[in-house]
């Protein structure tokens, strides 16, 4: 089978640290065939390290080549959904990073044009391929814990260019500045969501508070949301990109006991305080992720996380969005 020719819109520091090497290592599965970027850095980069392959700065170019088979979608979150649109109208398939859009209805949009192009699109979201998920889903549908009725989940990230964590992360300008509801929220809170609804399924309602600690990065700092799912399940989930991440947690409560998922292990304690240590994969989930999606491209079937689990997963945060804003639980709708 010959090799699939990869268009990358966007080629930078998630490209080299997390997706590169990777797509390296299917060598007999992708080959990098053109690229696109807007910035004269990253055509320096292009004319040094990928000498010889085509450059243009539009990526409507680049969508249109015959020597293109998918493009690889690595922008800004505001360009996610026009670029990954462009490329499925000019016959492509897209492989594209999270989130599939800014709000639920971008996120259709893309939708609708994958099923008016017959294209595939595969989203780029390791947190859902990480193996652990798998175990704890395993756990629960086990009975470990009995019925599961809650979840309480602390996700805090710093990011700040100057003082704390996720230093490069943090100095691109569109991310300081950004254009897109929620800030850092959406941006790398839709892997959590990701997972959780992998976990749980997609809440129905959700409730939400949040505080704006500083001037760049968006509305929030830190959310604290309630969701509530079909099955009777509640869970709380903070998520901040300003307080530490010292402490975080993750607990999952049953009738029968409380899971705790630790980095390297599960702890399971009974409701007559027996333990039980389930070691998990640390794992980040870039190789389980782009071993799907090679397998899924090759068979012509879409990955795991599909674009409508994707799209769904965009959707509870514009849910999210809208609880802030109006001060009041609401509903999470479909994307359609």
């Amino acid at each position: 089978m010959s090799r699939i020719r990869l268009g990358l819109v966007g080629f930078g520091l998630i490209w080299e640290q997390e997706h590169e090497p990777e797509v390296q290592l299917l060598g007999d599965t992708f080959a990098v065939t053109a690229l696109c970027a807007s910035s004269d850095r990253s055509a320096a980069k292009a004319a040094f390290k990928y000498a010889g392959l085509p450059f243009t700065r539009d990526y409507r170019e680049l969508v249109a080549r015959p020597d293109v088979d998918a493009v690889v979608v690595q922008t800004p979150i505001p360009l996610n959904a026009p670029v990954a649109i462009a490329a499925l109208q000019a016959g492509k398939d897209v492989i594209m990073e999270k989130p599939i859009g800014r709000t639920c209805d971008e996120g259709a949009q893309v939708l609708y044009e994958r099923e008016q192009s017959g294209r595939r699109i595969y989203v780029l979201d390791n947190a859902f391929y990480q193996p652990r998920w798998d175990t704890i889903r395993d756990v629960l549908a086990s009975g470990a814990i009995g019925q599961v009725v809650q979840y309480e989940q602390v996700a805090h990230n710093p990011v700040d260019p100057l003082h704390r964590t996720q230093r490069s992360y943090g100095t691109t300008s569109w991310r300081i500045q950004p254009d897109y509801p929620l800030g850092y929220l959406l941006d790398a809170g839709i892997h959590q969501i990701a997972a959780l609804s992998k976990l749980f399924g997609h809440p129905r309602q959700v409730q939400a508070v949040s505080v704006k600690l500083r001037p760049e990065y968006g509305d929030v700092d830190q959310a604290l949301m309630l969701f509530e799912y079909e099955n009777h399940i509640h869970g709380v989930f903070s998520q901040s990109g300003y307080l530490t991440d010292q402490r975080n947690y993750f607990f999952i409560r049953g009738t029968e006991g409380v899971l705790e998922v630790r980095r390297e292990e599960l702890l399971i304690v009974d409701n007559d305080g027996a333990e039980t240590h389930v070691p998990v994969s640390t794992s980040a989930g870039a190789r389980e992720m782009w071993q799907a999606i090679a397998r899924a491209m090759q068979a012509g079937e879409d990955a795991p996380y599909t674009a409508a689990l994707a799209s769904k997963d965009v959707c509870i945060l514009h849910a999210v969005e809208r609880a802030l804003r109006m001060g009041q639980k609401q509903e999470i709708l479909p994307s359609l």
